[in-house]
């Protein structure tokens, strides 16, 4: 699935293009957050099922059907009734709808990226999908139209006391812990360095920083021969965007703009 640097980008076009929610940049750092955290469960004792809002009886299906399983559920997962939500809280949930989409998305675009390359697992990928998977962030996060901004907001922005089906102390452990890598986006080892900072072995770090030096030419090339990473980012904004739009009409807020 598609790690922080990507949530981030498809959440920074996102915002811009969802009308309901640029009307007031207040909830701007809330809804990047809310981008990132939903994958708590690699920080808590939440489960995936329950972060994600999956279904285990609609198997490959779940995925898709997460974001409208989260928009049934708000009146459960919610401490307040959406429209008693202030802005910033508003936001946040946005935010997180976001991430169950791009994720839906992601699912997508590998699975056709897979098919069309006669490559049926990750294993007859031709370079370790770690490295892949980090190349793909790093592509991604060349792709900021305004990092900086990105950033700004990041390292002021507040988590919002607003869902009942994750702990907030859950959430601000994992944001500690993701946050300066999410800063240092456009770094090309700021995953591995992120991940000596939390306690990985300093042989564990060595064998990823080589391994990433050994593959990292053909993994970025590999990027190019699949058409980039620009195709998924367009189908993730589009399909966020939509999604975002039928969030914003539980309340009758001001429709999304259209995608470009």
């Amino acid at each position: 699935m598609p790690g922080v640097i990507v949530h981030l980008i498809v959440g920074e076009r996102v915002f811009s293009q969802s009308e309901w929610l640029v009307r007031s940049r207040d909830g701007y750092g809330a809804f990047l957050l809310g981008c990132v955290l939903v994958d708590v469960n690699h920080f808590s004792k939440a489960k995936r099922r329950t972060t994600h809002f999956l279904v285990p009886e609609q198997g490959r299906n779940a995925f898709e059907k997460s974001c409208s399983q989260f928009i049934a559920a708000l009146d459960t997962v919610l401490l307040h009734p959406w429209q008693e939500c202030s802005t910033v809280e508003r936001a946040f949930v946005a935010g997180y709808l976001c991430h169950l989409a791009t994720d839906g998305a992601w699912r997508a675009h590998m699975q056709s990226t897979m098919h069309k390359l006669g490559l049926e697992s990750k294993s007859d990928l031709p370079v370790p999908p770690s490295v892949l998977s980090t190349a793909q962030s790093y592509a991604c996060g060349l792709l900021f139209c305004d990092y900086e901004e990105v950033r700004a907001v990041l390292q002021t922005a507040e988590i919002p006391k607003v869902f009942s089906h994750v702990k907030r102390k859950w959430l601000r452990r994992m944001w500690r812990e993701v946050q300066p890598y999410a800063l240092n986006a456009q770094r090309r080892f700021a995953y591995v360095e992120m991940l000596a900072q939390h306690g990985l072995a300093e042989d564990a770090v060595a064998a990823l920083r080589d391994e990433q030096k050994r593959h990292w030419k053909a993994a970025l090339a590999f990027l190019d021969e699949s058409s980039g990473v620009e195709p998924f980012l367009a189908a993730a904004t589009i399909r966020s965007t939509a999604v975002l739009g039928e969030l914003a009409a539980l309340s009758d807020l001001s429709s999304t703009a259209g995608c470009s």
